[in-house]
């Protein structure tokens, strides 16, 4: 009776922290990622938005949010980057409308409802509340809003420490590298499906590193260097035409360099 009762409040207590949105807003969220702009190439999404996986699964598993939306690809190149930079994008909006929201490292079986020709290759969990004491600590350390701050050659490190103070990032196979005026994201293994993971991770990053960028007021895009690991390249977008430039001209590296490895 006692392990039954501590289960039970254990699930109430779950079931307090779910977040009831409202249909306008998940159709935002929906229509936000559909429209999200792909890193490299082309990309179709198939956005699906799951509302009843928490209540069929609430029996066994703790923390589980009540809302899921899965991203589904064909079969385009670089749809595992994409599939993250939409997912990791999405997570960024999500938490703009006040909702707690995470990018799942992996898609669970019973979440991957295939059709002919498409995969999911990322799925956003949200809809949990967040605890009271988290929102005051939030509070406590939040910025006045509104105020531009200038880095000048700085930028990438300030963007980089924000990024990892206010956004979790998981990097087992790629790794960030401050290089020439950009953030390079450079793949560590060209091994076989460590590929499609390191590729994944890649565009979950650049999507929190814009968004820390964004809150630096910065505008950051992307350059295509031609170094072959490296899966995306962020570059401000004040520096993208004489970037591009020294590029045709082959003097990228004689630019004043930076280069450091996180």
């Amino acid at each position: 009776m006692i392990l039954f009762s501590k289960k039970k409040d254990r699930r109430m207590k779950d079931r307090q922290r779910l977040q009831k949105i409202d249909v306008s807003v998940l159709s935002r969220v929906v229509a936000f990622a559909e429209n999200v702009m792909p890193l490299s190439g082309y990309s179709a999404f198939r956005v699906k938005l799951i509302t009843s996986a928490a209540k069929k699964y609430a029996d066994g598993i703790a923390n589980c949010e009540p809302y899921y939306l899965l991203i589904f690809a064909g079969e385009e190149e670089r749809k595992y980057l994409n599939g993250g930079y939409a997912a990791g994008q999405t997570a960024a909006f999500l938490r703009f409308l006040g909702l707690q929201a995470r990018v799942m490292a992996s898609v669970p079986g019973w979440m991957r409802d295939e059709q002919k020709g498409e995969r999911c290759v990322a799925a956003v969990a949200f809809g949990q509340t967040v605890p009271d004491k988290h929102h005051k600590h939030k509070e406590e350390n939040h910025e006045l809003p509104c105020i531009c701050r200038e880095f000048s050659d700085h930028w990438d490190e300030e963007v980089l420490e924000l990024a990892k103070e206010k956004y979790p990032l998981h990097l087992a196979n790629i790794r960030i590298v401050r290089e020439n005026h950009c953030i390079c994201l450079m793949q560590k293994s060209l091994i076989g499906k460590k590929t499609q993971i390191a590729e994944f991770e890649a565009g979950v990053a650049a999507a929190q590193l814009m968004a820390a960028a964004e809150e630096l007021w910065i505008d950051l895009t992307t350059i295509n260097l031609g170094e072959p690991r490296c899966l995306v390249s962020l570059c401000r977008k004040r520096d993208l035409t004489d970037l591009e430039k020294a590029k045709r001209k082959g003097m990228i590296e004689q630019m004043p360099p930076v280069l450091k490895a996180l």
